[in-house]
């Protein structure tokens, strides 16, 4: 169960090297810092590498007990997708580092863009890699990659800019490229996300009855308080700036790298669960969610399909959950970004107590 907290290591790393490549490769005028390590590339590029054997390691540990850990290990790597697909980003995650390394020494474009050839090799190979590939086939793969992709180029500028510890660029430069692309970025998220989710656990309700459904649900709960970062980078920041150049925007791209990194870790969780394509199915093979049978008392009905009845519970909870994202809100005025996070959070977790509430 421990191997889903290598994914959102992972995902980070992809986002970081994103960022390092992105962040060099605009006009400086458009950065908002002018100098970033290249240690942060290369770091992130073995990182890769390591994280992603993971996955691997479990399937060797599911197979071992039958034929030993030696011959399983051998027949995963060779034989199996993952393990082909893991080799080939192993290789290429080195060149990757090796890239890094050498873009620290002497610099140029060429050699980022050979950055970039190699990091979405590596995309290209994680989506070839997938759960969803193996079922779809071609369109599973393009599903996978365009979100992979998409999230890394959000993420990624955004947390080397953030949490780069000498801000001496331009942020106003920085939002006026950023800030369009994060609204694409968004949109190809959503769009592929929608296809990722529909293929995966077509009976999104029902599916709530697993963990793989209870993670899907809370990670989509999430985006409530992201999309309130978004806006408050995207367009109150950028105001702010105008009339105050000297304004700290570190602060707010921090508090929104948080809230997707808990995304990531969200995401990695449950990509470890089976996927519920046939939740009654499914059942006869995994455990039920505890979360979910923690609302039910315990009881769980296989066959019968859950429904969302209204009820004044979940109309009280939800209430309570709206007054908190309007505290939220409340402290986006006041400048408090961590309190914002906070009651981000805690409206996130009142607003899902009300959909189980509502559950029948």
């Amino acid at each position: 169960m421990w191997y889903w907290l290598a994914e959102p290591f992972l995902y980070v790393c992809f986002a970081l090297v994103t960022g390092y490549i992105v962040l060099l490769l605009v006009p400086e005028a458009y950065r908002p810092v002018k100098h970033i390590s290249s240690r942060v590339a290369y770091a992130a590029s073995i990182g890769i590498g390591v994280f992603a054997f993971f996955p691997v390691l479990r399937i060797v540990s599911f197979f071992a007990a039958d034929i030993g850990w030696g011959l399983t290990f051998q027949q995963v790597l060779f034989q199996f997708t993952e393990g082909q697909a893991y080799l080939f980003m192993l290789l290429t995650s080195v060149v990757l580092g090796l890239l890094a390394k050498l873009h620290g020494r002497s610099g140029g474009t060429r050699i980022l863009l050979g950055m970039l050839l190699c990091l979405t090799l590596l995309i290209l190979a994680q989506g070839w890699s997938s759960h969803m590939a193996s079922w779809y086939g071609l369109l599973g793969i393009t599903a996978q990659t365009l979100h992979m992709l998409f999230i890394s180029l959000w993420v990624g500028p955004l947390l080397v800019a953030g949490w780069h510890p000498r801000q001496s660029g331009s942020w106003s430069g920085f939002l006026a490229w950023y800030h369009p692309m994060a609204i694409l970025s968004m949109l190809v998220i959503a769009s592929s996300g929608f296809v990722l989710t529909i293929g995966a656990a077509p009976e999104y309700v029902n599916a709530w009855k697993l963990s793989y459904g209870q993670a899907l649900l809370i990670k989509h709960l999430l985006l409530v308080p992201l999309a309130l970062f978004a806006v408050v980078n995207g367009f109150w920041m950028k105001k702010k700036l105008k009339r105050n150049s000297g304004a700290e925007p570190r602060k707010w791209a921090k508090a929104e790298s948080l809230i997707l990194i808990l995304i990531f870790s969200v995401t990695g969780f449950m990509n470890q669960q089976p996927a519920p394509h046939k939740v009654s199915i499914t059942l006869n093979e995994s455990p039920a969610s505890p979360l979910y049978l923690w609302f039910t008392g315990g009881v769980l009905n296989k066959e019968s399909d859950l429904l969302l009845s209204i009820n004044t519970g979940s109309i009280i909870a939800f209430i309570a959950a709206v007054v908190m994202f309007g505290a939220a809100v409340v402290y986006v005025k006041r400048r408090k970004a961590a309190m914002v996070v906070l009651w981000g959070l805690i409206s996130m977790a009142v607003c899902y107590y009300a959909i189980m509430l509502a559950v029948v």
